[in-house]
């Protein structure tokens, strides 16, 4: 199968789902996406204090957080970023993935699940 067809496949999954099916999904996919592992490699002097704090709650709260703290949480990352132009892959696809999970809390918009699902994939 190729990529593109990959795709699309994962796009038809999301759009015929059932919206408790879309959303278990949703969840464990996110959950996926901001697992611990991701930050073995990034250096403390990546984020500020608050910005690891903040990183830190969404991360551990990332299924019982409403869009509205998540996206307090994701502007104190945003603010506290350190790192000047490079910072690490593990953060920015936990970052990635808070943000696309923010959006759907707030829209139910299912093609922000399927972003977190193609960044699943491309995680590996």
């Amino acid at each position: 199968m190729e990529y593109r067809e990959l795709e699309a496949d994962i796009l038809q999954l999301i759009i015929g789902a059932s919206e408790h099916s879309v959303r278990v999904f949703g969840e464990e996919t996110v959950t996926r996406l901001v697992r611990p592992e991701l930050l073995q490699h990034a250096a403390e002097d990546e984020l500020t204090q608050d910005a690891w704090a903040a990183l830190t709650t969404a991360r551990k709260n990332v299924l019982t957080i409403s869009a509205a703290e998540l996206s307090g949480q994701l502007a104190t990352i945003d603010d506290g970023i350190l790192a000047d132009g490079d910072l690490d892959g593990g953060i920015l696809t936990i970052v990635n993935a808070l943000a696309h999970w923010k959006d759907y809390l707030e829209e139910r918009r299912r093609g922000e699940l399927y972003e977190l699902a193609i960044r699943s994939i491309e995680d590996g």
